[in-house]
């Protein structure tokens, strides 16, 4: 895509609504809410304030949890038991502000599944998460300590009943409806990530033999499939409805070598994406990657996929040869970080996450002064990405993903200050990563604010390997 064709628009293939360009501020890990998880508040709208006063084509809101059983890391913005004309007052207010620049508001959809933790995910201790199988989340090529922290914090799930499954079908719907009655565009189903919609997808997560088994592929998309149909009988035509899918399911392969398993693995991802295109219910496709037992997907996200974006787009594009004016648009997600990016990628839409948290007012940067490819600055990072690693003295992959997680939350909550505060956004730079982690878990969602003190950093430091230490002992020797 050229930088001239960024701010072309595109007309999206079910619901006909236009999107003014291709620049989308994807779904984000906001953690602003009330713990036990809620509707949007004064720091959303301030959030959102700040993107909204920028020409993005699409604005998502942060993965919306259609469960309250099943949050994932606390705060997160939580659909209403009822969707009543009170319960979607705070919705529409962020609706409103998302759409100040004409481009189209989304609400994106999520159920933790098997990654929604013992301790925060909003069920009692005793209860387990439920997921397509009995399959817990444990990476198969990590070391001891990663797998005692996940085997502490992500029990093993119960496998779904079908009345279980019924009532899934019946959340995500009424999620769909909630968006519909608060003046939102559409919803974005997210099946990426690990969570729920995913791990039907994936042989990691879904053990079933029944008619929801993992293969043959109907039988791995009806979830998908029964939720789709019910939300577009739920709402109308116009009605905006996409999809995140999970890279990383599809890539297994631990090295280039293994050249012929990644092109197997590919074709089962064309093949999953070709049967959802030809339901001709999706308007996009959202390419992404990453879930707890893939953490290298969610710590170092360059543009990893945007191989299997290219030949999702080719094989749409085939398969949509004779009609495409009805091919769901492809919309790429990671690594995008500078204009030459933006300009390499083949994919109908671009989709900024970090990147919009660092530069939130990129479309304006963008139209104002587009880059020249034969200059230095068209290869130059929009902004500084900072660097950040894990803390303690021995790898756990996921607390350094966590480490990363953190600082961008606190970027995110810093931005929305900059805003009621009336000042100027600048990252938070200066924050190391304990300081990052320890601010982001004892921020106060009335006040807005918790200020890290060195005893605060040195004293969760000393708890958390002095934790690590006992549980490795008492698990392993």
């Amino acid at each position: 895509m050229s930088l001239d064709d960024i701010f072309k628009p595109s007309t999206l293939p079910v619901s006909k609504r236009v999107v003014p360009n291709r620049l989308v501020k994807i779904s984000l890990y906001e953690h602003l809410a009330k713990f036990s998880g809620g509707p949007p508040n004064r720091h959303h709208f301030a959030l959102y304030s700040q993107w909204a006063q920028h020409p993005w084509g699409m604005i998502f809101t942060g993965n919306t949890q259609v469960s309250g059983t099943h949050l994932t890391l606390g705060r997160d913005l939580l659909v209403p038991t009822e969707v009543t004309e009170e319960s979607a007052k705070p919705w529409s207010e962020l609706a409103d502000i998302m759409k100040q620049q004409n481009g189209l508001a989304l609400m994106q959809l999520s159920h933790g599944g098997r990654q929604s933790s013992i301790l925060i995910g909003g069920r009692p201790l005793t209860q387990p998460p439920l997921a397509p199988s009995a399959v817990g989340v444990a990476p198969k090529h990590l070391g001891r300590i990663n797998k005692i922290v996940n085997r502490i914090v992500f029990p093993t799930p119960k496998e779904m009943s079908l009345e279980d499954i019924d009532q899934v079908v019946q959340d995500f719907t009424r999620g769909a409806e909630l968006a519909f009655k608060a003046g939102f565009d559409g919803i974005e189903l997210h099946a990426a990530h690990g969570y729920m919609l995913s791990q039907w997808l994936s042989p990691k997560a879904n053990c079933r033999t029944d008619e929801y088994s993992c293969n043959p592929t109907s039988n791995a998309l009806r979830l998908l499939q029964r939720i789709a149909t019910s939300i577009r009988a739920a709402t109308p035509s116009s009605f905006v409805l996409g999809i995140k899918l999970n890279a990383s399911d599809y890539i297994t392969a631990k090295d280039s070598a293994e050249e012929e398993e990644i092109e197997l693995q590919q074709a089962r991802a064309r093949e999953h994406i070709s049967a959802i295109a030809s339901w001709e219910m999706f308007d996009f496709i959202e390419v992404s990657g990453g879930d707890y037992q893939r953490i290298e997907f969610m710590s170092n996200r360059q543009a990893t996929f945007a191989a299997l974006s290219e030949s999702v787009l080719n094989t749409l594009t085939t398969q949509f040869a004779s009609s495409p004016e009805k091919r769901p648009l492809v919309l790429l997600t990671g690594g995008l970080t500078s204009p030459s990016t933006l300009h390499s990628v083949k994919a109908d839409l671009l989709g900024l996450g970090r990147a919009a948290i660092l530069t939130p007012d990129l479309p304006t940067l963008l139209r104002a002064a587009p880059a020249d490819p034969n200059s230095a600055k068209f290869t130059r990072n929009f902004t500084r990405i900072p660097e950040l690693s894990n803390p303690l003295p021995f790898d756990i992959p996921l607390v350094g993903a966590g480490v990363a997680t953190a600082w961008y939350t606190l970027s995110m909550r810093e931005l929305a200050a900059c805003w009621d505060e009336k000042r100027i956004y600048w990252p938070p730079y200066h924050l190391g990563p304990i300081a990052a982690v320890v601010e982001m878990w004892l921020w106060n969602v009335e006040k807005g604010s918790f200020k890290v003190r060195a005893i605060w950093v040195h004293a969760v430091t000393a708890v958390v390997v002095a934790l690590t230490a006992y549980w490795y002992y008492m698990l392993w020797f």
